[in-house]
C-alpha cells in the first residue's frame, strides 16, 4: 500500500514571508516615523481598491491644499 500523503510543511518553512501591512496601516507608520505627508497620501493612493485609504488620500491633498505656504 502507499504511505500516506505528507504534511504541508509550518509557515516559514521553506521562507514563506508573512504578508505586508495594508497601505493604510504603512502610510499611518510612516506619519508616526516623521515622514512627509506627501509620502502618506502617495501609500494611501496606491491602494486603489480600498474606499478609506482614497478618502484619506482626498483629505490630505485638502488640508495640504489648505495651508498657508
Amino acid at each position: 500500500t502507499e504511505p500516506p500523503e505528507a504534511q504541508p510543511p509550518a509557515p516559514g518553512t521553506w521562507g514563506d514571508h508573512p504578508s505586508l501591512p495594508s497601505q493604510l496601516d504603512q502610510a499611518l507608520t510612516e506619519l508616526r516615523q516623521g515622514g512627509g505627508m506627501r509620502t502618506a497620501i502617495g501609500m494611501l493612493d496606491a491602494d486603489p481598491g480600498n474606499l478609506l485609504s482614497a478618502a484619506l488620500a482626498r483629505l490630505g491633498r485638502a488640508v495640504q491644499a489648505a495651508k498657508p505656504q
